[in-house]
């Protein structure tokens, strides 16, 4: 499966873009600035870039043929941390390689939404980066099918973290 590589990253006038990580995506998916702007706490310098080591990005995915989108939030932590999955249904649950490391990711049904609680899958996946010393952890939600979570997860195994 063909995928693009879409640079998930902060701007600042002062110390100039910091990256969260670079996200493939399958050929037919576009990546949206979400609701919020992304919140840089701290980084670091790995290579000649900088990388986001506490902070958060929200944005959304779509696929403009099949007019489906889905939610994204990444959170980055300094150091290792345990992923804290929480969902309504598992479907399925596992250990998978992310970039160069080795991650964990469970697939089900999250209740969203206020006061009408509707059900969305999700996808979420966590990995840690030894190099840049960060744990990143991934949300995708959405109301898609189960096949646009897989072609999803296929594509972000080659993520790059650094």
């Amino acid at each position: 499966m063909e995928s693009k590589k879409h640079l998930i990253a902060a701007s600042n006038l002062l110390l100039g873009p910091t990256n969260f990580l670079i996200l493939p995506l399958p050929e037919n998916w576009n990546l949206g600035q979400g609701l919020s702007p992304p919140e840089v706490n701290s980084n670091t310098t790995w290579g000649e870039a900088m990388w986001v080591t506490s902070g958060r990005a929200s944005h959304f995915l779509y696929d403009p043929h099949r007019e489906v989108g889905l939610e994204l939030e990444v959170k980055i932590s300094r150091g290792k941390r345990e992923p804290k999955y929480r969902l309504n249904l598992v479907k399925d649950q596992g250990a998978v390689r992310l970039g160069k490391h080795e991650g964990s990711y469970i697939l089900g049904e999250v209740k969203r939404g206020f006061p009408r609680r509707k059900t969305a899958k999700t996808l979420r996946c966590s990995l840690y980066c030894q190099e840049t010393k960060r744990t990143i952890d991934m949300e995708f939600v959405g109301d898609c099918a189960e096949e646009d979570l897989a072609q999803i997860f296929e594509a972000i195994c080659g993520l790059e973290c650094h």
